[in-house]
C-alpha cells in the first residue's frame, strides 16, 4: 500500500477524474519502477508539492529518491516535461549545479534523482550567507541553449504570462495589495519582455528558492538545485526568485545589490522580475488558500511599490 500524504492527494484530488487515476495507478507505477531501475522503493518523503516523492536505493546501494509527477495542470506547477527537460539539459558537465538524474521515464513522467540533503532555507543561516550561496550555485546552471531547439518556454513569454496571471489574479482575489503595486509589476512585465534577447538567453531553473537548494552530501559547502521550472531567460530573472521571498522591506535592495556585486548580474533588471515575481507569488499562494504567507508577500511588495 503506496502512503500519499493527505495534502498531495488533495491537490491531485482536485484535477478531477485524471488525478484520481493517478493515484490509483500509483502503486503498480511504483512497482514497475522497482523492476525496470533496479532500485528498491522506501518510505515517502514529505514536502513533495508537485509529485510523490519517495526514499530509494539504487543496486549499488547508492542513496536516491524516486519522483512520479502529479498530472500537469494545476496553478503554480510548470509543466513535467520542462523540469525533466531543464534537469536533462542541466547535467551537461561535471561541475554542474542541478541534481543528478540517473533514471527518467517520460511516458511514466517518473525521474530517478540523486538523494540530497537539507535545503538552504532550513539550515539557520542569515540572508546575507544565503545570498553568497545562491551566488555561487545558481550560475553554474546557466549554460546557452538554442531556442530553437527547446520547448522551454522563453523569458519574453513567462513576462507576459505573469502580466496576464497577475491582472486576472488581483481581480479574482478581491484586490489583495495596491493599485500601485499591480501597476508597477505590470510595467516590470513590459520592461522584461522587451529586454529578452535570445542570443543572451540561458538556461535558467527558474524556482530555485531557499526549499529547492539542497545540500550536497559529501561535499561541504556545495549546493545543488532540484524541481526546475524550466526556461530560457536571462541570468537576472533566475536571481530574482530567492530574492523574491525574503521579506523583510529594509533590506531588499541591498541583498539585491549584494546578488548583483557577486555575480555581476544587472542589479535592475533582477529586481525588476524579483517584484514581479514576489506579486504573482503573493497572489498565488493566497488562491490556494495560504492567506499568512501570501499577505506578508504582498505587505511587502506595497512597501517596495512606494517611492523612496
Amino acid at each position: 500500500m503506496v502512503d500519499i500524504p493527505a495534502a498531495l492527494a488533495a491537490r491531485v484530488r482536485s484535477l478531477g477524474r485524471e488525478g484520481e487515476q493517478w493515484i490509483g495507478r500509483l502503486p503498480g507505477l511504483l512497482d514497475d519502477l522497482e523492476a525496470a531501475w533496479d532500485i528498491r522503493i522506501g518510505d515517502f518523503v514529505p514536502g513533495g508539492f508537485s509529485g510523490y516523492l519517495a526514499e530509494a536505493v539504487t543496486a549499488d546501494d547508492r542513496p536516491a529518491v524516486v519522483k512520479v509527477a502529479i498530472p500537469d495542470g494545476l496553478s503554480g506547477v510548470g509543466p513535467f516535461a520542462s523540469e525533466l527537460e531543464a534537469v536533462r539539459l542541466g547535467n551537461t558537465d561535471d561541475d554542474t549545479s542541478y541534481v543528478e538524474l540517473p533514471h527518467f521515464d517520460p511516458e511514466r513522467r517518473a525521474v530517478l534523482l540523486e538523494r540530497l540533503g537539507r535545503p538552504l532555507g532550513r539550515l539557520g543561516l542569515t540572508v546575507e550567507q544565503q545570498v553568497d550561496i545562491v551566488a555561487r550555485t545558481i550560475p553554474k546552471g546557466w549554460k546557452p541553449v538554442d531556442a530553437a531547439t527547446t520547448q522551454l518556454p522563453t523569458g519574453g513569454e513567462k513576462a507576459r504570462f505573469l502580466r496576464e496571471f497577475i491582472v486576472e489574479l488581483w481581480e479574482r482575489t478581491g484586490r489583495p495589495c495596491s493599485g500601485r503595486t499591480v501597476e508597477l509589476a505590470i510595467s516590470y512585465t513590459h520592461k522584461r519582455e522587451a529586454a529578452f534577447d535570445e542570443s543572451k538567453a540561458v538556461l535558467v531553473h527558474g524556482d530555485a528558492h531557499p526549499e529547492n537548494i539542497l545540500e550536497a552530501p559529501g561535499e561541504p559547502g556545495r549546493f545543488k538545485m532540484i524541481d526546475p521550472e524550466g526556461l530560457i531567460s536571462e541570468p537576472a530573472h533566475d536571481l530574482a526568485i530567492p530574492l523574491r521571498g525574503w521579506n523583510d522591506e529594509r533590506h531588499a535592495h541591498h541583498w539585491c545589490a549584494r546578488l548583483s556585486s557577486a555575480t555581476g548580474v544587472d542589479r535592475q533588471a533582477m529586481w525588476e522580475w524579483s517584484f514581479t515575481e514576489r506579486v504573482s507569488s503573493g497572489l498565488n499562494l493566497l488562491q490556494h488558500g495560504f492567506a499568512d504567507e501570501a499577505a506578508e508577500y504582498l505587505r511587502v511588495a506595497d512597501l517596495l511599490a512606494e517611492p523612496v
